[in-house]
């Protein structure tokens, strides 16, 4: 009840209270006016908020409506607080959606409101543009058998034109939504990696790129490596100066060692659950076996693959097994056994590495395991990184380079004569580095290694594949990636 006082001096002599809503009391110069209220309601509200994406826009708003009695236009991003809502149910409704948009969820709501609290409603629109959108076709081609006629880029299934190996076209105009994008006319033995055709989503005043990598064995003078940058540990391959680089595997399995086979057309490779083989003239994978590991290696007709098996550890041992799974034998059955081994160019002999005493070394073995004997002997070596993988023929066969000792900072790449002599350090000491895993190209006049440049601290983002001449000058950095991309295996 509230009393209102009228009158120059305001003056009341008495005051009556009855139960209407006005109460005139007359004393003097002065009228008081009494109105009463309703017993009072505590009230809530509703805080409509309207998102919108897609690329698209409505100028014009959306109009929201409480109970069909307020409203409000709201914009992208808007929001509006309707109050004085009694408790209980409201009902909210949106309309005024622009032909370009569509609403998730239902148009008209029922909404709780509670005293003195805010419920919140959310509408959300899709708005595609009313531009025309573009997609971005490139092709990218590896391998030493690229087909010469190219091939056909398919839009929404048909024909759209020619494209070249290694090519980029641009679709223009095209209307919001999805479109159907692919190649054909993919022969010669060549597959595209992933999925042919790929489903593409088209926005407003935008375009959309899409990639096709295309495989066309063999490979010759091809650089195999394993390389993070996709988020997996994946096979990739790219030409001797780092371009032309394509993630062959895409899977989330670990891959780990690749090297080539002497046809170039094969890599066999390890994962967490054994020796594998990828075969790039299908993009198939198949498992050699499930005990041992990589680095492995071929024999020089590629019916055989050398490998390690660690069995809790050092020593490992070596063994040989047929390409298809079969046959496997152990080459090492000596205490200090070895591990790593690499198969002679002629195919007349194995080098592997052996430590015996704790003191490693690389030895020479006949391919049934017969007439070992040790070409090296690093104990004259003076440096403090001890210990030596890694070892890689020369084309010709007759050097045969090694990961080997280095400084406190880890390890070095060194070549060796096959009987043993001219030992020499290629890699430079300098601080916190390391150089591992040395390839020969295929004319024996440069080696690719994989070097760390810098302190080992997350995220591991330095790890570089080099290539160097083979007296070690001219080191050059051929992925130049903030990321991991290590053990190269050259094919020749």
């Amino acid at each position: 009840m509230r009393a209102r006082k009228y009158g120059s001096r305001g003056k009341a002599s008495g005051l009556l209270i009855l139960p209407t809503s006005l109460v005139l009391f007359a004393c003097g110069e002065g009228v008081t006016e009494v109105d009463q209220d309703p017993p009072g309601e505590r009230t809530g509200s509703i805080e409509v908020v309207l998102q919108m994406s897609g690329g698209g826009t409505d100028p014009d708003g959306s109009i929201v409506t409480v109970d069909a009695d307020a409203s409000t236009v709201l914009l992208a991003s808007d929001s509006h607080t309707f109050t004085g809502l009694a408790p209980g149910e409201h009902d909210v409704v949106i309309s005024g959606i622009a032909d370009n948009c569509t609403l998730e969820g239902e148009a008209a709501r029922s909404v709780s409101v509670i005293a003195t609290l805010s419920t919140p409603v959310l509408f959300r629109l899709d708005c595609r543009s009313e531009e025309p959108g573009s997609i971005e076709v490139s092709t990218l081609s590896v391998g030493s058998a690229l087909d010469s006629d190219g091939y056909t880029l398919v839009f929404e299934g048909a024909d759209h034109g020619p494209m070249g190996v290694v090519d980029t076209v641009t679709l223009p105009d095209l209307p919001v939504g999805t479109a159907s994008v692919g190649l054909s006319g993919v022969g010669g033995g060549c597959q595209v990696i992933g999925d042919n055709p790929v489903s593409v989503s088209v926005s407003g005043g935008q375009t959309t790129t899409v990639a096709f990598d295309v495989t066309c064995p063999p490979f010759h003078d091809y650089i195999a490596y394993i390389s993070g940058r996709s988020g997996d540990l994946d096979i990739w391959v790219m030409e001797p100066d780092g371009s032309s680089r394509v993630n062959l595997t895409r899977d989330a399995a670990g891959d780990e060692y690749p090297t080539w086979s002497p046809d170039g057309m094969q890599l066999v490779f390890s994962r967490s659950d054994g020796i594998h083989i990828f075969d790039t003239s299908d993009l198939s994978t198949r498992r050699v076996t499930s005990t041992g590991g990589c680095p492995c290696t071929w024999a020089p007709d590629g019916s055989r693959l050398a490998y390690t098996v660690y069995s809790g550890g050092p020593p490992g041992a070596v063994y040989a097994i047929d390409a298809d799974g079969s046959n496997s034998v152990l080459l090492t059955p000596e205490r200090d056994g070895g591990f790593e081994p690499a198969w002679s160019p002629d195919g007349s002999r194995i080098a592997f590495c052996r430590e015996t005493n704790g003191d490693p070394d690389l030895w020479l073995m006949d391919p049934d395991g017969s007439n070992q004997v040790r070409i090296t002997n690093l104990l004259n070596v003076q440096l403090q990184w001890r210990a030596v993988f890694d070892p890689a023929w020369s084309p010709d066969g007759f050097r045969i380079a090694f990961t080997g000792p280095g400084d406190s900072q880890g390890p070095r790449i060194w070549v060796v004569d096959a009987d043993g002599s001219n030992i020499v350090k290629l890699t430079p000491d300098r601080p916190a580095y390391q150089a591992w895993r040395p390839a020969w190209s295929p004319d024996g006049s440069r080696i690719a290694f994989w070097a760390r440049q810098g302190l080992l601290l997350p995220p591991y983002n330095f790890y570089e594949i080099y290539v160097m001449n083979a007296d070690g000058s001219n080191e050059v950095d051929i992925t130049n990636h903030a990321g991991y991309d290590v053990n190269p295996s050259w094919s020749w």
